[in-house]
């Protein structure tokens, strides 16, 4: 019952919501993250190379953007660049957070997730004030130097919370009308 009352000190719509989940009369994928596109990170390691990957973006039943980045301490990755202009020009962070293990599967089921402190966040690009970013260019980005890894696997984790009328199921398609021109 507690995340009952959760929800209903959010809103009474999200208590409504969860009343409908509860008495399967609403699609489980409302509280679940659903794979709306991908972006291209940068990863920069100790040694000083530098890669891009691609990661995948969800969109959460709340219409938040969740964009999760793998990470092993055998790659050596000290700072992540995460273009979240591209994702949202105006919104909220959740994050980032960091979840370790000694697998995927087991970093992604272990409750100790913590967060970074603002210390180990740079803002490039960005206007911020708190959790609140508007993109001043761009390619604006969030750069995220990570702490030494205390496990074989690490799992970086960041919300987003447009504040414009942003389509987050339009970022696969934007993407790859972008690409095509």
């Amino acid at each position: 019952m507690w995340l009952a009352g959760s929800f209903s000190a959010m809103s009474p719509v999200h208590n409504f919501l969860y009343l409908l989940f509860g008495s399967n009369r609403l699609p489980p994928d409302i509280f679940a993250d659903v794979k709306c596109g991908q972006i291209e990170v940068g990863l920069f390691r100790i040694d000083g190379s530098s890669s891009l990957a691609q990661v995948s973006c969800f969109r959460t039943g709340f219409g938040d953007i969740r964009v999760r980045i793998p990470t092993t301490r055998e790659a050596g990755i000290r700072t992540i660049v995460v273009p979240i202009a591209r994702l949202a020009t105006e919104g909220l962070v959740a994050g980032p957070f960091l979840q370790n293990g000694a697998s995927l599967a087991r970093a992604l089921q272990t409750t100790k997730v913590s967060k970074l402190p603002d210390q180990h966040l740079e803002h490039a690009g960005l206007f911020h004030s708190g959790r609140y970013y508007r993109a001043t260019q761009d390619d604006g980005a969030l750069i995220i130097h990570l702490p030494l890894p205390t496990a074989p696997v690490g799992i970086i984790s960041i919300g987003l919370t447009p504040l414009k009328e942003e389509r987050v199921l339009a970022l696969q398609t934007a993407q790859q009308d972008f690409n095509s021109a």
